[in-house]
């Protein structure tokens, strides 16, 4: 369908847990400082793909962030509102670790997002629902019945995958 993606390890996560010096660090240990650089990773990455992978379309781009990358996407969106054209958002939060989002998604203005969160996980599920009254755009909150949270829910729904792509075809 003509769309490329990039995974990207979140610091102390899977396998960026091991620093330069050959230390392990995990998210875990991590203090609020930590966690608001999460958003500066990302516009790091963005910029590496600008500049190192010219045949992609950086005019039509979207984030996928799960648990707290769906904050840091959030953040980075409002940020960068001329580059970021869509969201999907996988158990955001309205905070967590420093990263406050509600301000931020509202202030992303008329973009399209999506939400997508299992109901039984009550904490992000109020959440998502607070948060889908902040996004201005059309926005979509898709609910699983099981999955926990974050990429759990794709683990366990694998359908939610053709929804994020269909997502992304209708909005980019």
């Amino acid at each position: 369908k003509n769309i490329a993606s990039f995974a990207l390890d979140m610091r102390g996560h899977f396998q960026s847990t091991t620093k330069l010096n050959g230390k392990r660090t995990y998210w875990q240990n991590y203090t609020e400082k930590t966690f608001t650089k999460y958003p500066n990773d990302i516009n790091t990455v963005l910029a590496f793909l600008n500049e190192h992978y010219v045949a992609l379309d950086m005019n039509r781009v979207g984030i996928v962030g799960a648990d707290i990358s769906a904050n840091a996407a959030i953040l980075v969106a409002n940020k960068n509102k001329n580059l970021i054209d869509t969201l999907v958002l996988i158990s955001p939060t309205m905070q967590f670790k420093g990263l406050k989002t509600s301000e931020a998604l509202m202030n992303y203005g008329n973009h399209p997002v999506a939400i997508i969160v299992t109901k039984t996980d009550t904490h992000h599920y109020k959440d998502a629902v607070l948060l889908e009254k902040y996004a201005e755009g059309v926005v979509e909150l898709k609910t699983t019945k099981t999955g926990g949270t974050g990429d759990n829910i794709i683990k366990l729904n694998p359908e939610i995958n053709d929804f994020i792509v269909d997502w992304f075809v209708k909005n980019l």
